[in-house]
């Protein structure tokens, strides 16, 4: 299912849609053409978003790791203390980067309206490993950097019917992420698998 905030606008639906269905195609393994790794097949390899995602599981196993989420208490911490350091930052953390004079290892985003408003910014961010929720994927340049993971987009009336689904907590970020409300969460599942 393909959803869209009420502020995003009508006229751009279609490309919204193309969007993601391109996301939807390229996030199951399929063959692809590769300049970068000529592997075993020459110039074409195998892989989508999920893998990307699965090859990361256990990248920093032993090392301590800093889920940076937003807020006005972080105008009172020395961030530099976390330059060197394996980082997760959020939504709108990115306008912080050049104060603190470097960026998150990773940066993450979910929550849909705030990535419809942030969309173009996040397209041209560069410096952390960026991620998004799959059906965010209208929001973002069609050609992109990102990758993007699965969260089930349910209504929490969905959720809390069912109140054995609710809260969920992925231990594959590669396969299926499971919203909790806050994308807090999700870094706390992607911090998981790294």
């Amino acid at each position: 299912m393909i959803y869209f905030s009420s502020r995003f606008p009508k006229w751009k639906y279609p490309l919204g849609y193309l969007k993601v269905l391109k996301e939807h195609f390229k996030y199951f393994d399929h063959l692809k053409i590769d300049l970068k790794n000529p592997k075993k097949f020459g110039f074409l390899s195998l892989g989508g978003y999920q893998s990307e995602i699965s090859k990361l599981r256990d990248a920093h196993k032993g090392k301590r790791g800093f889920i940076i989420a937003n807020g006005p208490s972080l105008q009172d911490i020395d961030m530099s203390l976390l330059k060197d350091k394996i980082t997760i930052g959020c939504n709108g953390i990115y306008k912080e980067f050049e104060k603190w004079g470097f960026h998150t290892t990773y940066y993450m985003t979910e929550d849909q309206e705030q990535t419809e408003l942030r969309g173009k910014e996040i397209s041209k961010l560069k410096g952390p490993k960026k991620f998004a929720a799959l059906h965010n994927a209208h929001a973002f340049d069609f050609f992109n950097d990102i990758t993007f993971f699965h969260v089930p987009k349910r209504t929490d009336a969905e959720y809390y019917a069912h109140s054995e689904l609710y809260p969920q907590f992925s231990k594959d970020f590669g396969s299926i992420v499971h919203l909790g409300s806050t994308v807090t969460y999700l870094m706390l599942e992607f911090a998981y698998h790294l």
